[in-house]
């Protein structure tokens, strides 16, 4: 007998699981992988995370791309301001006589002590999975809009070179395993649905899939019994996305593609053989039509090998880059106080072997001759300042709330610089002082495992910079 079980419907649930955390506290920061705290810890009992431990990892980010997804949000992983407004807007808590804090139905009448607001979405009633007037997701963010209004038109499919077929992903890897090329003739078109059907248990394997329009992830579906489709038991089972909304302008061309992620420890290496690839789009017109990709409708299969051996945890190395400033004499300090000069410290470099890394955060120590030599510090890549820090007790600096990818057997340099005060008599920089950066821990994740890669307990110390307005100048 055929099991269905439709995706909006545990979304759905998921919402309402969702509703106490309105009152949350999430901070005034935006969250993402390397944020800690008790704001991370709000936001990872919101999203139902497995463990609430207020350290934001890539497991926390995929589950608030879940949550993303479900809500209409752009489904990223960043917990920024746009998710703290969904998520404080999304219910209303009330603290009346049988519902306090925190409560989900009150416990003198049963009535719920908290009240959905409606979906912005035409024809969306409360509750409502799809849309009564449009057929569009009442949960899923739009992607694009038609413009070509009243012109019929058609959609060609076929696989991309890219992924190749039969590609291996390991446990423990996440990858993109196959992409649709969609174009669209005589009209714009909205593909509003994706079935992939698999002659597999696909849970057993991988623990989620996700859709994405290149980088931009539009759907995301947990890989379990109940969220994936039976239609032959033992042999035959579906992936749904439904509720889309993936426009293709008139005569362009653009890429659905599919990544799923497999845990280190799942112990099942069946393969997929993906027999069918459906979609389902409508015209400008509001004529809809269902697609399947000509590869697989000929009798070709599409597979993805699922390997036997584990994803191999990175290790990292710390190390000053040769190019790093040598111990110099620095000029052109302003005398103007308020007037600040920007100047390098240090470049570092961060090698990962045997696994891609992903750095969540660099501390270090100042030492300088005076507290009021800088005002503050910068971590930069290349010219780009990925974070700002004032200098804490003891000369001591933190750079945290990163989010930096190492790919494997690469090597990523950064630089640390000083925004050094003025020299002044009292507050700023006394002609002569100096300023050397050491870092002393840089921590980071394992991009295949999640396994952590920190190294603790270093001291990769840059060279000691001399501040003076003026330098002597010898000519040879």
């Amino acid at each position: 007998m055929l099991k269905k079980f439709l995706i909006g419907t545990i979304a759905m649930l998921a919402v309402g699981a969702f509703l106490t955390a309105s009152a949350a506290d999430f901070g005034t920061t935006t969250l993402k992988v390397g944020s800690k705290g008790e704001a991370v810890k709000a936001v990872q009992t919101l999203v139902g995370a497995e463990k609430v431990d207020g350290v934001f990892g890539k497991l926390t980010a995929a589950k608030v791309m879940v949550w993303q997804a479900a809500n209409g949000l752009k489904a990223d992983g960043v917990f920024g301001p746009a998710s703290k407004a969904k998520a404080n807007a999304g219910s209303t808590v009330t603290t009346s006589a049988g519902c306090p804090a925190g409560a989900m139905f009150n416990s003198l009448t049963g009535a719920a002590c908290t009240t959905t607001a409606p979906s912005t979405v035409a024809g969306c009633a409360t509750g409502a999975l799809f849309s009564a007037t449009t057929g569009a997701s009442c949960t899923t963010g739009a992607t694009g809009t038609i413009s070509t209004n009243g012109l019929e038109g058609t959609i060609t499919t076929s696989f991309d070179g890219a992924p190749a077929n039969g590609l291996t992903v390991n446990k423990g890897e996440n990858k993109d395993v196959f992409a649709v090329k969609v174009k669209a003739q005589g009209s714009d078109m909205k593909v509003t649905r994706m079935w992939v059907d698999v002659t597999s248990r696909v849970w057993l394997a991988a623990d989620t899939a996700t859709l994405k329009d290149g980088s931009t992830v539009i759907a995301t579906l947990p890989l379990t019994a109940s969220t994936v489709t039976e239609l032959t038991a033992g042999s035959a089972y579906r992936l749904e996305f439904n509720g889309l909304n993936f426009v293709v302008a008139k005569d362009a061309t653009k890429l659905l593609t599919l990544n799923i992620n497999r845990p280190t420890l799942t112990t099942n290496d069946t393969d997929w053989v993906i027999s069918a690839v459906t979609l389902r789009a409508v015209d400008g017109a509001g004529i809809t039509d269902t697609y399947t990709l000509p590869t697989i409708s000929t009798g070709v299969t599409r597979n993805v090998d699922m390997g036997t051996t584990t994803a191999t945890t990175g290790t990292m190395t710390v190390s000053l880059n040769s190019n790093s400033p040598l111990d110099m004499s620095v000029s052109g300090l302003s005398s103007t106080s308020g007037v600040t000069t920007n100047i390098k410290l240090m470049d570092f470099d961060l090698k990962a072997t045997d696994g891609p890394l992903n750095v969540t955060e660099v501390k270090g120590t100042l030492t300088s001759s005076a507290a009021t030599d800088v005002a503050s510090l910068e971590l930069r890549d290349g010219t780009n300042v990925l974070s700002s820090v004032t200098v804490g007790a003891g000369g001591a600096f933190d750079f945290t709330t990163l989010s930096i990818d190492i790919a494997k057997d690469t090597t990523k340099t950064l630089s640390i610089n000083a925004v050094v005060n003025s020299i002044t008599a009292v507050t700023g920089v006394t002609v002569g002082d100096s300023v050397k950066a050491t870092v002393t821990n840089v921590y980071a994740t394992s991009g295949g495992t999640y396994a952590t890669a920190d190294k603790t307990g270093i001291s990769v110390a840059g060279n000691t910079m001399h501040l003076f307005k003026y330098a002597p100048t010898i000519t040879l």
